[in-house]
């Protein structure tokens, strides 16, 4: 840990590195043993799509807050340029040589087996309360790599990846169940990502007492169903871009970004409001570069080259936030001859006697 600390904390790696960080320091969080950890994966956010990161057009507030707030790392790279192995190398811990899942395609029912260890798993075994929201992408429902099999106490969302292309969806899987939304594909009475962010705040809200463990793999703004919309982008409103001079691809992209800032604010807020400020780590991050399909205005992936799916810096360097008030300063870190870059990928979660 010592090591760590001389080299700025930049080597921290992902979750489970952070985790040890957050037992090491339990001494300042006002007698709390152990912190909880909020850990927010943005879907095919662009390292550009942000204020923070230069954006010029999309106003992103709240996350740029959270990085002004917080530990700004401006190197740091996924653990793939796609969506299935990026995740799979943040549950495990494992780079893409040994890990279970490589590639998004094929789609197999299951990746994670039970000999795969999660951070969840080992949180769990810390006394941490899991959940999750979102896309998970490494196991379907019924299979032994679901995420309520692989550490998570509950999990809302989307279990298989297909299934999360589509915004307007017949149904989300709900723990061991399903939430039946039948008919919403042509009512669109439901907006997957406002239901899911909605779960996130009731597990934060139902976890106070902690240590817990919140998961949150929104979709947004990850592209939808051709089928949802003829742009790809399905969202219920333009807004705030409603009356931008701009394609009308364009203004659903924006409003999706909007969507996902206004989320993260909204679960910033909750955990100040409860008073765990000083008690819980904030993570936010994306797991691969911005889709070329956006708007080239947009300039998704700023000065980085190539896009998700390329092993460009465009594909694989992503936005990545940490904020602990009260035990970490604010501040910018970057690669330099005396810094090491950060990536989503590490050793092996951690055994609870670390966390």
């Amino acid at each position: 840990m010592t090591d760590l600390r001389r080299q700025r904390v930049t080597a921290l790696v992902a979750l489970a590195v952070l985790s040890i960080l957050a037992g090491d320091t339990q001494a300042k969080t006002s007698g709390r043993t152990k912190p909880n950890i909020i850990l927010i994966l943005a879907d095919d956010l662009g390292y550009g799509d942000l204020g923070c990161c230069g954006q010029r057009l999309i106003k992103t507030p709240n996350i740029d807050k959270l990085a002004r707030e917080g530990l700004r790392f401006t190197q740091a790279y996924a653990g793939g340029p796609v969506c299935t192995p990026s995740r799979c190398v943040l549950m495990t811990g494992l780079h893409n040589g040994p890990a279970p899942a490589r590639d998004n395609v094929p789609h197999y029912h299951t990746y994670l087996q039970d000999k795969d260890v999660t951070v969840a798993e080992a949180l769990k075994q810390a006394g941490y309360r899991c959940g999750g929201v979102g896309k998970w992408s490494l196991g379907d429902a019924g299979t032994v790599g679901r995420a309520t099999h692989q550490g998570f106490d509950t999990w809302f969302g989307y279990l298989n990846q297909d299934h999360a292309h589509y915004y307007y969806p017949e149904y989300l899987d709900d723990d061991e169940g399903r939430l039946d939304l039948a008919g919403n594909r042509r009512s669109r009475r439901h907006y997957s990502h406002d239901l899911m962010a909605e779960r996130a705040l009731e597990f934060t809200r139902e976890s106070r007492d902690g240590p817990f463990f919140l998961y949150a793999a929104f979709t947004l703004p990850h592209f939808s169903a051709s089928k949802e919309d003829p742009g790809r982008f399905a969202v219920p409103s333009t807004a705030p871009y409603t009356h931008m001079g701009w394609n009308e691809k364009a203004k659903k992209y924006a409003a999706m970004v909007h969507r996902l800032d206004r989320a993260v604010g909204r679960i910033i807020d909750l955990v100040d409001e409860m008073g765990l400020t000083r008690q819980t780590l904030i993570i936010f991050t994306s797991d691969n570069g911005g889709h070329e399909g956006v708007w080239r205005e947009f300039d998704t992936n700023g000065p980085l080259r190539g896009y998700k799916r390329h092993l460009t810096e465009g594909g694989i360097r992503v936005p990545f936030f940490a904020r602990w008030s009260g035990i970490w300063r604010s501040r910018r870190i970057g690669c330099s001859a005396k810094t090491n870059c950060i990536a989503n990928v590490g050793p092996r979660p951690v055994s609870s006697k670390a966390v």
